[in-house]
Order: structure tokens, then sequence, then C-alpha cells
């Protein structure tokens, strides 16, 4: 049995002095570095990206905008229900890591969360 030791980092920041980061990446398996609104300040994030690096695992995330609509179209690709008017915004931040020490040249994704 795998057991995956997790934790949030890149979330102190002087008003919330909450932690030793960097130094966390020692003890856990994996970690997500928060990049979103309540998250630290730049210097935090990139500095716990770095360690994480240095460690040989590269974290990235990636914010997809889209605007979906949700039709269905007949045979011959006429709109029988739904609208391409009424598309609904969405915001997705997908979390992607790999292990710069393995032949795999593939990025796991770790994480996806709804971003506001």
């Amino acid at each position: 049995m795998r057991i995956d030791l997790n934790a949030d980092l890149g979330e102190s920041w002087p008003r919330w002095e909450s932690g030793e980061d960097v130094a966390l990446l020692d003890i856990v398996t994996s970690a997500n570095v928060c990049c979103g609104a309540y998250a630290g300040d730049a210097d935090l994030m990139r500095a716990t990206c770095e360690a994480a690096v240095e460690r040989g695992v590269a974290i990235v995330a990636v914010r997809f905008e889209a605007d979906i609509a949700a039709v269905t179209r007949d045979a011959d690709g006429k709109v029988v229900a739904g609208s391409l008017s009424d598309a609904v915004q969405t915001r997705d931040l997908w979390t992607f890591r790999r292990d710069l020490g393995s032949p795999n040249p593939n990025w796991l994704l770790i994480e996806t969360d709804e971003d506001e």
C-alpha cells in the first residue's frame, strides 16, 4: 500500500504567517501550490515552486476559460435543442506535476478545480 502525504502550500503571507512551506516539501510526497485568490504573494509561490523543482518535481497550473453552449443537432446539422446564444462562461484550474528524474515525459493531472 502506498500512502500519499499531501499538503497545501503557498498560502502563507506576512499577515498570515502560518508555516514553513518549503520545509514541508522534504516531508510530504505531494503538494498543491496555491496560486488562487487566497494565495500568498508571488515571491512565496515562486520560492515554493523553485524548491519543488530542486527536489526533482515540476508543477504547473493551467487556467482554462471557455464559453460552453449545449446544443443537439440533427443529421443535417440543424440545431434541434439548446442554443448557441446562451453560452455559459466557465473557468477551470488544472494542476499537473512531473517527476523531472523520470524517463517518462508525461505530466500527471493531480487536481482540477473550478476557478472563480
